[in-house]
């Protein structure tokens, strides 16, 4: 009976698990060319001038996982060296002290539809992206796994929360670089809900005796669908009474009625991103965004009440077992349900459903982005660090990701990550950006490669079972890109390919910096090949000609930065001191380039002519 429920419970988390979904891969951050990657900060810009994907195949992302637990946690060896569950009462007491209070399992899809970008010189980037989203988040209460008691009459308290969303995204989204440091970008969204499905069963509760377990609970149910809820029932209404087919495509209507009541969505809503990055140096960014913020309104729903009350009798099983250096092995399945399928559909009631009268609000999953990458080697090997945290109902996750992107092409990029998610570093990722055509462009990436299997072995074959794997995630993406230079053009031959040469027509044999543009060893903004004045000082800037040599406007030989009389005339040039002012040598008022008398005693200086003789007023 106690293996008989370890299997059961352990069957329904993993079949739970199994939902198919998506969460963005973080090794994508670093896949530089990829052009779904401004889904992660809008502020990205693809490198090609155009792009566009292909419905489905253009680019889907899934993922599914917890928050931090493994099939490790649930199939390991027990004191006695037997495979026991957490249920098993030699089950360790203290096992769960390290865990988180709730199990949650996650499941997100997004599937694109439509996408393409394209780039307007000099203004920035435009992007549209409709695509289709499914997002799942089940949660319940660690004390589940504390049922390793089964003799015991005492019942156990569970809590045990649902919510599944599927909705269609149509983004608008724009990208603008305001400088050589700084871009900004943003997207908004409108979202068309199609279902959701809101549980809550705070407390469900567990009565076990040797024999069986009681499972008894109630809760409640919200749930949005295009259907026509004003169909239901007057009064308390059970899951049995309705008519679905009826409540969505009425017999009575006009085909007109039916298609608007079919495509008219269950829920509006919006959400939009924002983003920068930051440039200070060529080689560094930092880079920080902030994804769906939004919410879904749904206004085509209604809520029922839900009643479980049924008592398990448990499964008759014969299997053999083992744990032999980690790998789990299982020669032998037989299993047989203690009670029958229309048992348990008879003890689970959903009833009192109405149509209801308010909107039922639901906040999507937001994301801040945070990332900081440097490049070297002409952008051939980049390193960061990128940091993602989330933001569900119930919970918050951080994820931290270590990557490096060896790009030995512009037609090929590769990444490799070591993450911290869900509670586990040891998630090793890899991303393959791919453009063997001009044209044509393939992304893969996925964040969790298994590095340990266990084995699990059949009369005929062994299948290997990632068990200290908390996740599975994938991005896949085919694109159509137009205008990225896949071959390392260089038209200026300087050394630094058209990609990333801010000065793409540097003179032939011209040494030039790491971004393509002549070098200035003097700072004084005229190239070194250009500059007849190689070591201007710094107080004079500004103050140069177009050969790099400081300005002297007056011709006097002092140049413009330091000359305090700047408008000497052609006669006075001579006669300068060295702030560029005429000099008067001998004191008496009258510059020296009209003194005819340059030698004036000290006691005729007050007693001079315009031309700088002294006077004699009696003409003797």
């Amino acid at each position: 009976m106690k293996k008989a429920l370890h299997l059961l419970l352990l069957g329904v988390l993993l079949t739970i698990t199994s939902i198919a979904s998506a969460q963005q891969v973080n090794t994508l951050y670093f896949l530089e060319n990829a052009p779904m990657r401004h889904t992660i900060n809008p502020a990205f810009q693809p490198v090609s001038k155009f792009y566009l994907t292909l419905p489905v195949v253009g680019y889907t992302s899934l993922w599914t996982g917890t928050n931090g637990w493994t099939m490790e946690d649930f199939i390991f060896k027990g004191e006695t060296g037997n495979t026991i569950t957490p249920w098993h009462p030699d089950a360790p007491e203290n096992w769960l002290d390290d865990k988180p209070e709730l199990f949650v399992i996650d499941a997100d899809m997004y599937m694109n539809i439509l996408s393409f970008g394209f780039r307007i010189k000099d203004f920035g980037y435009f992007h549209l992206n409709i695509a289709e989203h499914l997002s799942t988040d089940v949660n319940v209460s660690n004390s589940i796994f504390r049922l390793n008691h089964l003799n015991t009459t005492q019942p156990t308290t569970i809590g045990l929360g649902m919510n599944m969303s599927a909705y269609t995204d149509i983004a608008l989204g724009y990208s603008h670089k305001i400088n050589q440091h700084w871009t900004i970008g943003g997207k908004l969204k409108l979202l068309l809900g199609q279902a959701n499905l809101v549980m809550n069963t705070p407390d469900m509760t567990f009565q076990s005796t040797l024999d069986s377990i009681h499972i008894s609970g109630t809760g409640n149910i919200y749930a949005a669908a295009p259907l026509n809820w004003e169909k239901l029932p007057a009064g308390p209404t059970s899951l049995n009474d309705l008519d679905l087919k009826d409540m969505f495509w009425d017999e009575n209507a006009s085909i007109a009625n039916r298609l608007t009541s079919i495509i008219e969505p269950a829920g509006i809503g919006a959400a939009f991103d924002l983003g920068l990055t930051y440039q200070p140096i060529k080689n560094l960014q930092f880079t920080a965004s902030v994804t769906d913020l939004g919410f879904i309104r749904w206004h085509r729903h209604a809520k029922a009440s839900l009643h479980l009350d049924t008592t398990f009798y448990g499964v008759n099983v014969e299997y053999s077992d083992y744990v032999i250096d980690g790998q789990f092995s299982m020669d032998s399945l037989s299993v047989n349900l203690g009670n029958t399928l229309s048992e348990y559909k008879n003890a689970l009631h959903i009833d009192n459903i109405n149509n209801a009268p308010q909107p039922q609000l639901s906040i999507l999953t937001a994301n801040l982005n945070v990332g900081i990458d440097a490049n070297f080697w002409n952008n051939r090997i980049g390193v960061g660090v990128y940091s993602r945290t989330r933001f569900y109902n119930s919970h918050i996750t951080e994820e931290v990701t270590l990557g490096a992107a060896f790009r030995p092409f512009n037609w090929l990029n590769l990444a490799a990550s070591y993450s911290f998610i869900n509670g586990y570093w040891s998630n090793i990722g890899a991303a393959l950006s791919i453009a063997p055509y001009d044209g044509l462009m393939l992304t893969l990436a996925t964040d969790y490669i298994p590095l340990t299997y266990a084995k699990a072995a059949t009369a005929d074959r062994e299948i290997p079972l990632p068990y200290k794997t908390p996740g599975v995630n994938i991005d896949l993406g085919l694109a159509i890109v137009v205008g990225t230079n896949l071959k390392d053009k260089d038209k200026d031959k300087d050394g630094v390919s058209d990609k990333f040469d801010i000065c793409p027509k540097t003179p032939f044999d011209v040494r030039v910096d790491e971004m393509g543009c002549p070098l200035d060893n003097d700072g004084d903004a005229v190239p070194d090949y250009m500059d007849e004045c190689p070591h201007t000082i710094s107080d004079a800037y500004g103050f140069i000609d177009s050969v790099g040599c400081p300005l002297d406007i007056d011709a006097d030989a002092v140049p413009d930065y330091r000359d305090r009389c700047p408008n000497t005339s052609a006669n006075s040039i001579a006669h300068v001191d060295i702030n560029g002012c005429v000099i008067d040598s001998d004191g008496d008022g009258v510059s020296d380039d009209i003194d005819q008398c340059p030698n004036t005693p000290m006691v005729a200086r007050d007693m001079v002519d315009a031309l700088g003789c002294p006077l004699d007023n009696n003409g003797d």
